[in-house]
């Protein structure tokens, strides 16, 4: 996290405001404008990033689910 410049707050938000969509089998990651984070169903952070970290995919599905 610290690495990427993402806070636990930023972590907190993304997870509560964020739009869920399931990875795999017992994983989902929460995305919003401004980043992500992956967690498992047991709620185990596996990996965050903001949007600075964003690929074409990433910003893609984005623009999908917020029209922009």
């Amino acid at each position: 996290m610290t690495q990427r410049g993402v806070t636990q707050e930023m972590v907190d938000s993304w997870v509560t405001n964020g739009k869920a969509l399931q990875q795999g089998a017992n994983k989902y990651i929460f995305v919003t404008q401004e980043g992500a984070a992956v967690v498992t169903s047991e709620g185990k952070l596996v990996t965050t990033y903001s949007s600075s970290f964003f690929d074409e995919t990433m910003t893609n599905i984005v623009k999908q689910l917020y029209g922009k």
